[in-house]
C-alpha cells in the first residue's frame, strides 16, 4: 500500500508546476554564484578602484624640531598600473578559482538559498492535501492517513537527493570552464558532507510536514519554511550565546550547533568530529520528533473521523 502511494505522491509532485519553478531558479541562482565564486575577482576590483593598497603615508613638514603631519596620501596608481590590474581582470580568478568541484558545492549549501527553496515547495506540497481536501479521501483505506504523509515524505526526500546532486553537476560543469581544475574532491570528507547535509536537510522537510500537519494549513508550512531557511533565529541565538558565554564561560560553545538551519550554515568539509557527530544526532533526534509527532497528530485525527 505504502508502495502505491508513493508512486502517486512522486506522480503529483511531478506534476506540480512549482517543482519545475524551484528547479529552475535554483539551476540559475547556482550557476551564477558558482561563477561568480570561482572567476570573480575583488582584490583586482580593488586594485582598479585604488583601494588595495596599504602602504599610504602621511606626508609632513619639520618646524622647530617638530614633525607636522600635514596630508594622507598613498601612492599614485599609474594608467599603466590599471592596464596591469585588467589584464589580470576582475574576471578570471576568484577566491573559489583553485577550490575542487566539492569545495564549491559546499559553498553553495553553505549559502541556504538551495534550502528555501526546497522548504518553500515542501510546505506547498504538504499543504496541497488541506487546500484541496484530498486528505479527506485516506479515509477509504480504513482511515491510514499516515500512510498518505510517509508517501508524501519519501517522494520529497527523492527530490532532495536529486537537487543536491543536480547542484553538484552544476557545479562540475562551471569547474570546466571558470576554475583552474574540475577535481571532484571525491575523499571520506565530502562524502560525509554530502550525506550529513541531505540528512539536515530531510530532518527540515520533516519539521515543515509537522507545521503543516499541526495547523492544516499551506501558509502554516511555507512561512515556517521560509522563516527557519533564512535564519531568523540567528540574532536571539547570539544573544542566547552571549549569556551562556558571560555566565558559565563557556567559549567554544554555540547553540548554531543544535539549530538544524543553522548546522547546514556552518558545516564544511573541514568540520571537525565534534560537530559531525553533534549535527548527526540532532538531526536524527528532530526528524524521529518531527515524523513521530506527524503521526501522533494523523492517528488522532483518523480516531476522529
Amino acid at each position: 500500500m505504502l508502495l502505491n502511494f508513493l508512486k502517486m505522491e512522486l506522480y503529483r509532485l511531478i506534476k506540480m508546476k512549482s517543482t519545475y519553478v524551484m528547479a529552475i531558479i535554483m539551476t540559475v541562482v547556482t550557476l551564477m554564484y558558482t561563477i561568480f565564486l570561482l572567476s570573480f575577482s575583488f582584490d583586482s576590483l580593488m586594485f582598479l578602484l585604488g583601494g588595495s593598497d596599504s602602504s599610504a603615508t602621511y606626508e609632513y613638514t619639520v618646524e622647530d624640531g617638530e614633525v607636522n603631519y600635514d596630508v594622507f596620501t598613498g601612492p599614485e596608481i599609474t594608467e599603466e598600473d590599471k592596464e596591469e590590474a585588467k589584464a589580470n581582470s576582475v574576471f578570471g580568478i576568484g577566491q573559489a578559482y583553485y577550490n575542487d568541484v566539492a569545495e564549491t558545492y559546499a559553498l553553495n549549501i553553505q549559502g541556504l538559498t538551495g534550502l528555501l527553496l526546497i522548504a518553500i515547495l515542501a510546505g506547498l506540497f504538504f499543504g496541497n492535501d488541506y487546500s484541496s481536501h484530498v486528505n479527506k479521501n485516506y479515509t477509504i483505506i480504513n482511515g491510514c492517513r499516515w500512510v498518505g504523509f510517509t508517501a508524501k515524505l519519501l517522494a520529497l526526500m527523492i527530490y532532495i537527493m536529486a537537487f543536491h546532486i543536480l547542484t553538484w553537476i552544476i557545479c562540475f560543469i562551471s569547474h570546466l570552464f571558470f576554475a583552474d581544475s574540475a577535481d571532484p574532491g571525491f575523499d571520506k570528507a565530502s562524502f560525509v558532507y554530502f550525506m550529513l547535509t541531505y540528512m539536515v536537510t530531510v530532518t527540515i522537510v520533516t519539521m515543515i510536514g509537522f507545521v503543516t500537519t499541526l495547523f492544516k494549513s499551506k501558509a502554516a508550512g511555507v512561512t515556517f519554511g521560509v522563516l527557519v531557511s533564512i535564519g531568523t533565529l540567528s540574532m536571539p541565538i547570539r544573544i542566547a550565546d552571549f549569556i551562556i558565554r558571560m555566565k558559565y564561560g563557556w567559549q567554544d560553545f554555540s547553540l548554531n550547533w543544535f539549530i538544524p538551519s543553522r548546522i547546514l550554515a556552518n558545516l564544511s568539509l573541514n568540520s571537525g568530529g565534534k560537530v559531525v557527530i553533534i549535527a548527526l544526532v540532532c538531526a536524527i533526534i528532530y526528524f524521529i520528533s518531527a515524523f513521530e509527532g506527524s503521526l501522533m497528530l494523523i492517528r488522532r485525527r483518523d480516531i476522529a473521523t
